[in-house]
């Protein structure tokens, strides 16, 4: 049986990493050159959670779901994301 792909949602750069979020429905996407956003994977909606052009790498969801720790140029930032 081949693989279902399904398009949840785009973007306006490229999406560096993804870390799904508890309870499965939304996640996080560490954008290049934009910054942190949610995306609702039942609505397809996006979310600019932190504006940022240096980021560069992996976004980690913290212990709790209250922050996420991503990666700049600028070093590891912590953002609140609820």
């Amino acid at each position: 049986v081949p693989p279902t792909v399904e398009h949840i949602a785009t973007l306006t750069n490229s999406a560096r990493y993804v870390a799904v979020e508890s309870g499965n429905k939304t996640v996080l996407v560490a954008e290049t050159g934009r910054g942190l956003s949610r995306i609702n994977v039942a609505t397809k909606t996006v979310t600019e959670l932190f504006a940022d052009p240096t980021v560069t790498g992996k976004v980690v969801i913290e212990a709790g779901g209250q922050t996420a720790l991503l990666a700049t140029g600028e070093g590891i930032k912590r953002v609140r994301i609820k």
